[in-house]
């Protein structure tokens, strides 16, 4: 069986209420988009910490996204960075982010992020993920950015 909407926002309020008072401020919205049941925001009171953000589909497949780009999807069972389940997988990675452990190297055409290369490091060593945006400005300049991230 697939976690509620509840158990998700009980994970995400567990994750912001472990933080001394004022650290981080936790948004949970149920948008009225067809594919996404929640949405979540968990925005730091520190400039230099990375924001967490996250679209659930209750049953489906929960995208993660991390500082300016980072991009991290767990899918309905889990299992995809860890050997844990969707839930257990989803509260390591945001630890980590909370942590500080979670660095990025963006990719800017202009002012838009046009891609990224993401690293979390979880006790059991780093996990990644990388996307890349397909255009059609295959000769316009790029600037790539690297971003480390302070705990909470």
């Amino acid at each position: 069986m697939f976690p509620s909407k509840e158990e998700y926002r009980r994970l995400f309020k567990g994750l912001t209420e472990v933080l001394p008072a004022g650290k981080a401020s936790l948004r949970i919205v149920e948008p009225t988009a067809r594919d996404v049941d929640l949405d979540v925001e968990v925005t730091p009171s520190n400039p230099q910490a990375a924001r967490i953000g996250a679209k659930i589909r209750v049953g489906g497949t929960v995208v993660l996204f991390f500082g300016q780009g980072g991009v991290f999807e767990v899918p309905p069972g889990g299992g995809r960075y860890t050997n844990r389940s969707q839930l257990d997988e989803i509260e390591v990675l945001c630890s980590a982010v909370l942590e500080g452990r979670y660095e990025e190297v963006v990719t800017r055409s202009g002012r838009d992020i046009v891609g990224a290369r993401a690293k979390v490091v979880l006790a059991d060593g780093p996990v990644s993920e990388v996307w890349r945006e397909a255009s059609w400005k295959l000769f316009t300049r790029k600037q790539k950015e690297l971003y480390t991230y302070a705990p909470y």
